[in-house]
């Protein structure tokens, strides 16, 4: 391989490792934005203000957590307002009094990141799969590109196909090619 071929090989190689490394970057910067933005939270009640919204005939509807530790509460101006519950047997007496629909929940989401728990988890483990792909990317493509033997097309072959799969070409080269090329160096 001549020393033009080679400066042209490295510049394709720092290219998209750079394509790479921006690509990560906008998926960082992304997530951060995410998580760092001020969700919309539910307004949070008293019990006493419930009770006085109850008095002052302004619920529509009660839905219950299983626990009964807390409800969203249902205005009949539309807003929504969690109330935290303290153990009282006669709130559901006064409620269907007042005839104000009651409904019991299943489970209650995790507030954590504004409720968002299950698809912070996402883009983490999303983040996570992108960043070891993109190092097994990198990696394979500089074993390619120095270890290969220049002995036929292989080495180009092998170099275009880690390129354009990214860490699905890096992972095939690494778990079919790079093995036979020790092997065959051994020998």
């Amino acid at each position: 391989m001549s020393q033009v071929d080679r400066k042209r090989t490295y510049f394709f190689v720092g290219a998209f490792a750079t394509l790479q490394v921006l690509f990560l970057a906008f998926l960082v910067s992304g997530s951060a934005l995410f998580l760092f933005a001020t969700p919309e939270e539910l307004n949070t009640w008293r019990y006493t203000q419930l009770l006085d919204a109850i008095a002052a005939q302004s619920i529509e509807h009660v839905d219950f957590n299983l626990e009964r530790t807390t409800a969203l509460v249902t205005t009949k101006d539309g807003e929504t307002v969690r109330v935290n519950l303290p153990n009282d047997p006669d709130l559901e007496a006064l409620l269907a009094q007042n005839n104000i629909d009651v409904t019991t929940s299943a489970t209650e989401s995790p507030r954590l990141f504004g409720g968002h728990l299950v698809l912070l988890s996402v883009v983490f483990i999303t983040i996570a799969i992108a960043l070891l792909g993109s190092i097994l990317w990198i990696w394979m493509l500089i074993d390619c590109a120095l270890q290969e033997p220049n002995v036929g097309n292989t080495k180009i072959v092998w170099t275009l196909i880690i390129i354009f799969t990214a860490w699905v070409g890096a992972l095939a080269y690494l778990l079919l090619r790079r093995p036979q090329r020790q092997r065959e160096l051994r020998q």
